[in-house]
């Protein structure tokens, strides 16, 4: 269904496919439902989407070249790590290079894709005993 100002697109509705969508192949279908919540933040100045999930940040890339694409994704990332969580980039570069998981989102069209995952539970600390 088209809105018109909605601005968003969810993209067309993978029931599976293999991590990176290397080809056109992939099981397709129609979702009955799909349940999104959009925040729009105008005092937030992006280049990229955000997307939070219950367990991970995820900072996304994209570019012609994967590398670029890469390196896009891991500058949203040390970005995010350093404005949302208080690390200096330094710190925000070494986390994600011990614990962030980038993995390429897509490769099929011409624009590659790379998301950067970072846990939540990396921000949390010890739980109070009881």
């Amino acid at each position: 269904m088209f809105l018109t100002g909605g601005l968003i697109w969810t993209g067309d509705s993978h029931c599976a496919q293999g991590n990176g969508e290397v080809n056109l192949t992939a099981i397709e279908c129609s979702f009955e439902e799909i349940e999104l919540q959009p925040i729009v933040r105008k005092d937030l100045k992006l280049t990229w989407p955000r997307i939070e999930t219950p367990t991970h940040y995820i900072q996304v890339g994209f570019d012609e070249d994967l590398n670029k694409a890469f390196n896009n994704a891991l500058a949203e990332t040390i970005d995010f790590l350093v404005t949302n969580k208080g690390l200096t980039r330094y710190e925000a570069y070494s986390l994600a290079a011990v614990a962030g998981d980038c993995r390429v989102s897509q490769v099929v069209d011409v624009r590659k894709g790379v998301h950067c995952m970072v846990a939540k539970s990396l921000f949390t600390g010890p739980k109070p005993k009881k």
